[in-house]
């Protein structure tokens, strides 16, 4: 097995391990021919029926994969924006630019480093305890 296809197991396995989803849906997941370079996108069903998107484009990069490309949108049940990490060259303002956080709304950016998918199922856990109470 290719080293981006370990590492899209491995991000399957985290979510399918995570007691706070209670359904993975894989919606694509694709390499070339080569191994070297992927793209995979999941939708994680949370136990209180928000959602996550993942979608990442990897590649690798002197024997490590390396996330080029990233758009983690989480949303609650009703389908409004909570937040979404993803490092589109859209916002060039932003001090952490391409990377960046919407909170909230698509107009609301902050600076966020680079956020893989073990580090974005960690945030989201914390702040969703915050999102509830605040």
């Amino acid at each position: 097995m290719s080293h981006v296809g370990r590492y899209f197991d491995r991000v399957l396995l985290t979510a399918l391990g995570n007691p706070q989803v209670k359904r993975v849906e894989q919606v694509r997941r694709e390499h070339d021919v080569t191994g070297r370079i992927g793209c995979m996108r999941y939708r994680l069903t949370l136990c209180n029926d928000d959602l996550i998107e993942l979608t990442e484009r990897v590649e690798v990069q002197a024997k490590e994969v390396v996330v080029t490309k990233y758009r983690h949108h989480w949303q609650n049940r009703e389908g409004i924006p909570i937040k979404r990490w993803d490092n589109a060259p859209h916002h060039p303002q932003v001090a952490s630019f391409p990377h960046h956080l919407h909170d909230g709304s698509e107009d609301h950016t902050e600076r966020q480093g680079c956020i893989r998918i073990i580090s974005c199922r960690t945030a989201t856990r914390k702040e969703r305890r915050d999102y509830e109470e605040g």
